[in-house]
């Protein structure tokens, strides 16, 4: 998709998301459809509760603690998909700092400056390395096993 547009920011964010979407409407479906034979659900339906409100206060609060985790985990993603863009030049274009075209930049200059490849190259592990953590953390918290 990135080859079709113009390698630009907001062209990046398009195509992240019209590429990521259905994963997290499928979830969300999935979830859905087995919290809506749930107890709970059915009791609120026996004592005549809307569908908005089944819908919003019985179904959605329980879908929030899968969501925030699957979204935690993407971030990770999400970052290595924006900076290989950058790398091969379809991402952010310069002068918009970006680590991917960081790192294009600094392959350049090796072996001698090594050091303009590599510590980009370590802030995108470390910031999607951070974000697996987190969103391994929040899927324990929240009890999210989906």
């Amino acid at each position: 998709m990135m080859g079709l547009l113009a390698p630009t920011l907001t062209n990046g964010m398009i195509a992240v998301t019209v590429m990521w979407w259905p994963w997290y409407t499928r979830l969300v479906y999935n979830i859905a459809r087995s919290e809506k034979e749930e107890g709970y659900v059915l009791a609120a339906e026996v004592i005549g509760a809307s569908k908005t409100h089944i819908m919003f206060r019985e179904i959605l609060p329980n879908c929030v603690p899968s969501i925030v985790t699957k979204m935690t985990l993407d971030f990770g993603f999400v970052i290595l998909i924006a900076s290989s863009l950058s790398f091969l030049g379809l991402g952010v274009q310069p002068p918009t700092p970006d680590l991917g075209s960081m790192v294009a930049e600094g392959a350049k200059y090796l072996p001698d400056s090594w050091w303009l490849t590599v510590f980009p190259g370590l802030a995108i592990l470390i910031a999607v390395f951070g974000f697996n953590l987190i969103g391994d953390a929040l899927r324990e918290i929240l009890g999210a096993d989906q």
